[in-house]
């Protein structure tokens, strides 16, 4: 019997090289497909935030979706009371913890988190407008708190919390929910056990400050320290009531964006940064892929001035982009999240 013939090394390195310089060839293929995927069915999550919004605004005086309750003098909500099936009365003090209770109401009925260790407590120490209006579209469509559409394929860690949001918080998967590393926004409010809570129920797509914020020329601006916290400006807060008839340009004009482009190279990016291409909803229903870059700069409401800031994360959150030469230093243009003129302005 012939003995068979063994490699040499020269022959196995050959093979190696030769397998190394396959995966490197097929992995842009690989994150091009990805990419591909992952897009096409993020652009049909806002098209049917889009025609949701449409439906809404037929059925509400064509208001924009968002939350309705509000500080209307003498006013009674009902909000969610263990124990009890009609719930304990309200009166809002303000349009922020109006929107606060309300948002408490919707997932608890939809969750039936009332009672014991797992009751949804809510807070209004964060604007439940900027993450979670489309709980709104949620309640008004029927769906659960955790619709699909509203989370993209490429954010896999509010897949997993929305998946079993008790099981998120019972097992401390939640931002904030531990020590946090020193380059995360800092703001003691974000491990108030109620703004924890919240998280499974957000949104990996955000609507634009001005679709919620309704006062001219702004309630809330943002602020130099962190893109994700906002300060009053002005008098007394004016929230939810917009329509769609105030916006001048619904086909230049951005409603909801996908907060990150999870599938850039050198790793998802920031929305804020130029060569970010994120999926985005225009006021008229279209949506498609932009890059940052090409939207107007952001200015700030409180001066109608150009307005830029430094990326800071939220814990769990990606970080600043590996590729391009980003730094932690980079001032940032926030584009279409703050467009000068707010409603009635252009984004591309």
């Amino acid at each position: 019997m012939r003995a068979q013939r063994a490699f040499t090394v020269v022959e196995l390195s050959v093979v190696v090289a030769l397998f190394g310089l396959g995966v490197a060839l097929l992995q842009p293929i690989a994150q091009h497909s990805r990419r591909g995927a992952h897009s096409a069915q993020s652009l049909t999550n806002l098209q049917q935030i889009g025609r949701l919004s449409a439906s809404y605004a037929l059925d509400s005086a064509d208001r924009l979706p968002t939350y309705s309750w509000k500080a209307r003098g003498n006013t009674v909500y009902r909000v969610p009371s263990c124990g009890n099936p009609v719930g304990t009365t309200m009166i809002a003090p303000d349009d922020l913890r109006a929107g606060a209770a309300q948002m408490r109401e919707v997932v608890v009925r939809m969750t039936g988190r009332d009672c014991g260790a797992t009751a949804f407590r809510g807070s209004s120490r964060r604007l439940p407008h900027r993450r979670y209006s489309h709980l709104v579209l949620a309640d008004y469509a029927g769906t659960d708190a955790t619709p699909d559409w509203a989370v993209s394929p490429g954010d896999a860690n509010l897949a997993t919390w929305a998946a079993d949001p008790i099981a998120a918080e019972t097992d401390g998967l939640l931002p904030y929910q531990g020590a946090v590393e020193p380059d995360v926004d800092q703001d003691a409010s974000w491990a108030n056990p109620g703004v924890i809570q919240r998280w499974p129920y957000s949104s990996s797509y955000l609507p634009v400050p001005a679709s919620w914020d309704a006062r001219t020329p702004a309630s809330y601006v943002p602020i130099d320290a962190t893109p994700h916290l906002f300060q009053t400006f002005g008098s007394r807060p004016d929230l939810g009531g917009r329509r769609f008839t105030e916006v001048r340009h619904p086909s230049r004009k951005v409603y909801f964006f996908q907060e990150f482009d999870w599938d850039a190279a050198g790793g998802p990016h920031y929305f804020a940064y130029a060569d970010a291409v994120c999926p985005v909803l225009m006021f008229d229903g279209s949506a498609g892929e932009r890059l940052s870059g090409d939207s107007n700069p952001s200015y700030n409401p409180a001066d109608d001035d150009l307005w830029r800031a430094r990326y800071v994360r939220l814990d769990t959150f990606p970080g600043v982009p590996t590729d391009g030469g980003h730094t932690t230093d980079d001032l940032l243009s926030f584009y279409y999240m703050w467009t000068r003129g707010g409603l009635a302005g252009i984004d591309f």
